[in-house]
């Protein structure tokens, strides 16, 4: 939905072939105009079109939609595309803590802001982000419609608002009572949803001058694991030559001196639960993980929230806010990998163990032949000796040649001994604010106090063991790598289990805001209004590791050890506006924000916006500004770390001179830690559009942006570039004294990868353009001459990205639109995702008598996939296309229902190489495509007023 020009209401926009005069409907009288202060300006004015892009998500649109999430809905934005998106359904494994975000321009979900009610809203809290702000916390029931500014507003807002703002507006001066329910079922089973609410209202702010309200939400999603979808079952392609299957195994695969590394399977062909891959050579076993993972996790999520509002005067109103929600999603990965190719932090109890001083064989000594393959970083390593009664005797002795002595071998396990690994993700967000607004001698003021906090825990549910049990079990010769334990055994591996909370995080934000406006002289086209304000807030992020994670002892997606910390900041900011209506036609529009960040420095960004309207039926629009994000407290604080790197990564040096595993595509170690100098990112926005409405049943609006960001703070450059770059930044990787010797020669400088510095940093910028745009159209049928059949009304909106460039620390740019971001990519976003070319979505609503129809179609065009793990080749991944249905009824009193189906012809997601290589999901790309397939529900929503 898009805002009015004044000199008509457009009730439809035009689309292609949808052409209709408006002579042939009698016109309707607009409705009274209300001042009110629209996203993206401090100042009240009559709701219509603006200088600036903005999107309406109606209470109409969102029931449309049947979203049972705020990430859902969110989802049906072509402006935010799946880069830099964070969403509950792609994190199996990763550090987000269940963080579900959004990220306008494709910019990042710390580059988008979200506000409640025009106020900032707690970030969510985890081990990699402390300022984006987790949608799922916010009740979809209690929400009245959601402004969407596709542009910069730091001018306005300060901090984050690069990509733009997202402005949840909540329902309030309800009265009487509206209950909802609903429930979906997949066709082809797992990942149920469903939704209860209430909402219910007292007082009337005209009659009595009050009005309290409260909405409770329910929301309850059932977990789908990939083993319940035939195109996320597994995690090779042999057509696309992408494998992401792993080495580490049960039955386990092994490797000893003599053969550098490369891996052997004494029950080979016999690999269950691993599989025989085809496209590995048939010596060894290969683990596919894709059927334990959960591709949409289970989950429920309570939700309330309040408003309260008091008229003391005509002239002066107290409100308040307050929401509370519990949040809790379910998470389950594979087993954990146990072997010689993965880290263990330096800070782990098991290297030092006076009862194992030597620490062998996590620390191998290079005077064992192993060393050759495992160097002397610390590693989960597992050695058996010929002694153990478990020891393949038989096999190895084959490929030794009889006679000859048998070597210690290392076994690369998959450790179903402690099962697959799950943990549980709670955050309860606590949000409060009272305030005052009214008119003072023709001053508009408003003043407030703000309150919110988000509190995040994480709890281990089982099968993610401590280092410091389960190593020396492991080591001790009594385990069976290739088949059934004793019961004794098998309930040993299970105690090891950590099944504490993993870490909890606390962020807050404290403050107060107070802001005037007015109209100060008279112009030729109107009014001169100014407003000014002042902000004052307390920002803060607390991270509190348990023991055995802050020394690194429990890994999995933990990596490394992590440090605790609790930091905290200042922000003080000035602002103001100055909107002139120059001429009739002629809207002049600016506003600037001082911002000063505690331990940061100083920030002021302007703004100038356009309006131009030569005819009532044509609006031309422009802006241009700046922003800016200040490093946040985690990225300024955050102690340094020992941490796992980014798995598929090689060493140019080792790899294609050993061929080992532990030097080609592997994990290394990176460190990674906070910089107390970090500069702020900045931005330069542009916009400009036009806006046509030739009658009032049709509208179209077509806007160009361009955003350039500077100074992006990134986690490090990523091992993959900064292997592939050893000439320019060698100095951060460090090497064992293993040197390499090729024909009697020391290859200097070559030893195993120890670590690999990934501290926090500036880097780089990037630079995004394209074009978004609306049509929309409404026509009686009876003026079609199709009798008396109600009302069709058409919705298009869409984005063509043009430009999504990232420039290299060597200063030479990539270009990302229409292609996979790699995890390993430099950027505001190395965590995967599209920028499509092209992303829209189509709404069809039939409206007859006590009837309406709903058909919405979402498409996202084809883009170049990543390069599979084996060839090397990129193949295209189609287009993703689906249709959701819906029918309503509402010919009860007070009562709709509704029933409908999402993706109706069962369309699964296209096959991506993305999957498995930038997510624990294969066989498509989680980051955008939905894997639950066709999905049935009904809903119903009676209401008391």
């Amino acid at each position: 939905m898009s805002r009015r020009i004044p000199a008509q209401r457009p009730l439809a926009v035009a689309i292609a072939g949808f052409t209709l005069s408006a002579a042939v409907f009698a016109q309707e009288a607009p409705p009274p105009m209300e001042r009110i202060e629209i996203t993206g300006s401090l100042i009240k004015r009559i709701e219509a079109e603006t200088a600036l892009p903005v999107q309406v998500l109606t209470h109409e649109d969102i029931q449309r939609s049947a979203a049972n999430t705020v990430e859902e809905l969110l989802q049906t934005v072509t402006g935010a595309p799946s880069m830099g998106n964070l969403a509950a359904a792609n994190t199996a494994g990763a550090n987000n803590a269940g963080l579900s975000g959004v990220s306008l321009r494709g910019l990042g979900s710390n580059r988008t802001l979200l506000l409640i009610n025009g106020r900032r809203i707690a970030p969510y809290g985890n081990t990699v982000d402390s300022v984006s702000v987790d949608v799922n916390s916010i009740p979809l029931a209690a929400i009245d419609r959601v402004e969407v500014l596709k542009d910069g507003a730091s001018s306005i807002y300060g901090s984050e608002a690069i990509g733009g703002v997202i402005n949840f507006i909540m329902r309030r001066d309800f009265r009487g009572i509206e209950l909802s329910a609903d429930h979906g079922e997949t066709t082809e089973h797992g990942g149920n949803p469903t939704h209860a609410s209430i909402v219910y209202g007292y007082g009337d702010m005209t009659r009595q001058r009050f009005n309290l309200s409260l909405i409770g939400s329910y929301e309850k999603q059932d977990a789908l694991f990939g083993a319940q979808r035939a195109f996320a079952d597994h995690g090779f392609n042999a057509a696309n030559g992408n494998d992401t299957t792993s080495g580490n195994t049960f039955p386990a695969n092994i490797t000893w001196a003599a053969i550098n590394g490369a891996s052997r399977n004494p029950n080979v062909p016999n690999c269950a639960p691993s599989i025989l891959d085809p496209l590995f050579t048939p010596d060894r076993c290969r683990f596919d993980p894709s059927p334990l993972v959960s591709l949409v996790p289970e989950a429920e999520r309570l939700g309330l929230f309040g408003t309260a509002r008091f008229a003391v005067t005509a002239e002066l109103e107290v409100f308040a806010e307050l929401s509370y929600a519990h949040n809790k999603q379910v998470f389950q990965i594979q087993p954990v990998p146990i072997s010689d190719q993965f880290a263990i932090a330096a800070t782990d109890p098991l290297l030092h163990d006076p009862r194992n001083p030597t620490a062998f064989p996590y620390i191998m000594p290079s005077t064992n032949p192993l060393f050759a393959v495992t160097g002397g970083s610390p590693l989960s390593t597992i050695v058996i000796h010929p002694g153990s009664p478990y020891y393949p005797t038989a096999y190895v002795q084959s490929q030794v040649g009889a006679g000859n002595p048998l070597p210690d071998i290392l076994v690369r396990y998959r450790s179903f001994g402690t099962g697959p690994r799950s943990w549980v993700d709670v955050s309860e967000p606590k949000r409060g604010v009272v305030g005052v607004k009214g008119t003072v001698a023709d001053w508009d003021y408003e003043a407030s106090v703000l309150d919110s906090e988000s509190r995040v825990a994480e709890q281990a549910l089982g099968g993610i063991p401590e280092f410091s049990k389960i190593m020396p079990l492991l080591n001790s010769g009594n385990v069976n790598f290739w088949g059934p334990n004793t019961p004794q055994i098998a309930q040993e591996l299970l105690a090891t289990d950590f099944t504490d909370y993993a870490y909890k995080t606390k962020t807050s934000l404290r403050g107060v805001n107070a802001k005037v406006s007015r109209d100060v002289l008279a112009l030729p086209g109107g009014a001169l209004a100014a407003a000014v304000g002042a902000e004052f807030r307390q920002e803060r992020f607390s991270f509190d590791p348990n023991p055995l994670m802050a020394n690194g002892d429990i890994g999995s997606h933990y990596g490394g050890n992590n440090l605790p910390v609790d930091a905290q900041r200042n922000v003080e900011a000035a602002f103001g506006e100055v909107d002139a209506p120059v001429l009739k036609s002629v809207e002049a529009d600016f506003s600037v924000r001082f911002d000063h960040y505690g331990g940061t420095g100083s920030r002021t960004n302007p703004k100038v916006s356009l309006r131009f309207q030569p005819v009532p039926q044509v609006l031309l629009r422009a802006a241009a500004g700046e922003g800016f994000r200040a490093p946040s407290l985690l990225e300024t604080k955050f102690p340094m770390v020992v941490a796992v790197g980014a798995n598929g990564v090689s060493d140019p040096v080792r790899c294609p001179i050993t061929g080992s595993s532990t030097d080609c595509s592997t994990q290394f170690t990176d460190l990674s830690g906070g910089d107390s100098h970090l500069r702020p990112e900045t931005s330069k926005n542009i916009t400009a559009g036009i806006v046509l409405e030739p009658n009032q049943y049709m509208s179209l609006e077509v806007d160009w942006f361009r955003t350039l960001l500077k100074n992006t703070i990134s986690q490090g450059l990523g091992d993959f570039f900064i292997l592939n770059h050893l000439a320019t930044y060698g100095n951060l990787v460090s090497r064992g004294p293993n040197n390499l010797v090729v024909n009697g020669q020391v290859i200097p400088n070559s030893g195993s990868i120890t670590s690999i510095n990934e501290t926090f940093l500036n880097v780089g910028g990037t630079v995004v353009q394209g074009i978004d745009f609306n049509v929309k159209g409404r026509a009686p049928l009876n003026a079609l001459g199709l009798g008396e059949l109600g009302t069709l009304k058409v919705d298009w909106t869409g984005t063509l990205f043009s430009k999504f460039d990232v420039q290299n620390p060597d200063r030479s740019w990539t270009g990302y639109v229409g292609t996979v971001n790699p995890i390993s990519a430099l950027g505001p976003n190395g965590n995967g995702g599209v920028i499509p070319n092209f992303r829209d979505v189509t709404t069809l609503v039939w409206d007859y008598s006590s009837w309406e129809g709903v058909l919405i179609r979402y498409f996202q065009g084809n883009y170049v996939d990543l390069p599979s793990t084996l060839t090397g080749s990129q193949a295209i991944v189609g287009a993703y296309e689906t249709y959701d249905i819906q029918g309503s009824y509402l010919g009860f009193k007070n009562l709709r229902l509704s029933l409908g189906i999402k993706n109706m012809f069962n369309r699964a997601p296209p096959y991506s190489n993305s999957g498995g290589q930038s997510s624990f999901q294969a066989g498509y790309d989680p980051s955008y495509g939905n894997p639950l397939g066709r999905l049935i529900y009904g809903k119903f929503t009676y209401s008391i007023k």
